[in-house]
């Protein structure tokens, strides 16, 4: 059996994406940030999961990499530098996925290199790895992202997580929102990084938001942990658009966003601020948002 090594440090979200393409390699070994080692133990063995804190000094750094073993292959899934250290120290013949850097910033204020992008992130991902390995990628479905966790559906629990790492991701109807399907009889769980839910660990918040019935959620690293989890989930986008390649493009997914806005997406990771000052793309109706809940509930 091949020794393969996957790479992603962060952030969250983009950690999550990498499951669906890692769990098709038993035994495989990842790199990452010590945070987010919990994403992948149901995936892989606990002592497969490579991991360094966030910050950790260069050389420090480059003294860890040393001890590694060698691999067959190493995919770095993260294509930065402190990945790109990685590839050039660690022993093994070494892939990077295609970030598209570029082309989301020509996006972001031309429009341009728009049939470039439209692939899902996964997707991406699954083209740095499976063709190496002489292998046909497998359908979106089979790449969904996986957290190896299975619990039975709360029908009345419904989890939100409003919060987002961008003003401009941030959807502010989210406490009415809340109180409404509290009254149609809901049990509404709230969870993020707000002063009055930042209280669990990431292995606490999966198992919260593992037996709801439904995550609403903004674009965000819990949206992906929704999916992961097999949840249904209707997802409030922004500033941010399907061209990033971080939509919820699975089965019990929705999305709703505002396509007659012109200016989306203002930016790659969304901003403090609308830079046009009326933040149009965030009006967004409860009703419509209540809606789509409801149905997604129903089906």
């Amino acid at each position: 059996m091949d020794r393969i090594l996957f790479i992603r440090f962060s952030s969250l979200g983009d950690a999550i994406l990498t499951t669906g393409i890692i769990r098709h390699f038993e035994g495989a070994h990842i790199l990452t940030y010590a945070e987010f080692a919990p994403v992948w133990q149901g995936i892989v063995p606990t002592d497969n999961i490579h991991t360094i804190p966030r910050g950790m000094k260069l050389a420090d750094y480059i003294k860890f990499l040393r001890t590694m073993p060698e691999f067959d292959y190493i995919f770095d899934l993260h294509a930065n530098t402190r990945s790109a250290i990685a590839r050039k120290l660690i022993s093994g013949k070494a892939y990077k996925y295609k970030k598209q850097s570029a082309c989301r910033r020509l996006y972001v204020k031309f429009h341009a290199c728009s049939s470039a992008l439209k692939r899902h992130t996964v997707q991406k991902y699954a083209e740095a790895v499976f063709p190496a390995l002489n292998l046909p990628i497998p359908p979106m479905e089979e790449l969904r992202p996986y957290l190896g966790i299975n619990a039975a559906t709360d029908p009345l629990k419904i989890v939100i997580h409003p919060y987002a790492s961008k003003f401009t991701k941030e959807w502010k109807h989210f406490p009415i929102l809340a109180e409404r399907l509290s009254k149609l009889g809901y049990n509404v769980v709230v969870v993020g990084n707000g002063a009055l839910s930042k209280k669990t660990t990431l292995t606490e918040l999966f198992d919260i938001m593992s037996d709801a019935s439904l995550v609403i959620s903004t674009d965000s690293g819990p949206m992906h942990i929704a999916v992961a989890l097999n949840r249904k989930v209707v997802a409030i986008f922004g500033s941010t658009t399907k061209e990033f390649g971080f939509y919820p493009e699975f089965s019990g997914c929705t999305v709703i966003e505002r396509d007659d806005v012109k200016c989306r997406p203002c930016h790659v990771h969304g901003q403090k601020a609308c830079p046009k000052g009326h933040f149009d793309c965030m009006n967004i109706s409860v009703e419509s948002v209540l809606e789509a809940a409801c149905r997604m509930i129903k089906d």
